[in-house]
């Protein structure tokens, strides 16, 4: 499904420490809810990084309105990502369509 959808970065904090970029986000759109999946890859886009790096911690939506906000993390490799609570992580790689970090891990084992 096509719909429209506008995504403004209402806040951006590179933090060196953790090697990563925190944005806070506002999405508006006109029809459902976008997906996680959708809302990574606008997240990508605007701040030109790969998609496998970004980790939404959340997204909301009041009741009623055609906008949700959030939070998410920019990474700069997936080594610096490690630190993510690990069901960040596989919500990330399920929602771009990748095995989970612990399944992943026993197939290596296997």
């Amino acid at each position: 499904m096509v719909f429209n959808m506008k995504l403004d970065i209402t806040n951006k904090n590179v933090n060196p420490f953790f090697k990563r970029t925190e944005v806070a986000f506002e999405i508006r759109h006109d029809a459902e809810t976008p997906s996680r999946t959708s809302v990574i890859r606008e997240i990508a886009g605007a701040l030109k990084a790969d998609e496998n790096l970004v980790v939404v911690e959340y997204i909301k939506q009041p009741f009623g309105k055609k906008m949700c906000f959030g939070r998410a993390r920019i990474y700069k490799s997936e080594q610096d990502m490690q630190m993510e609570p690990k069901h960040l992580l596989a919500r990330a790689a399920k929602s771009l369509g990748k095995a989970k970090p612990a399944e992943a891990a026993t197939e290596e084992k296997k």
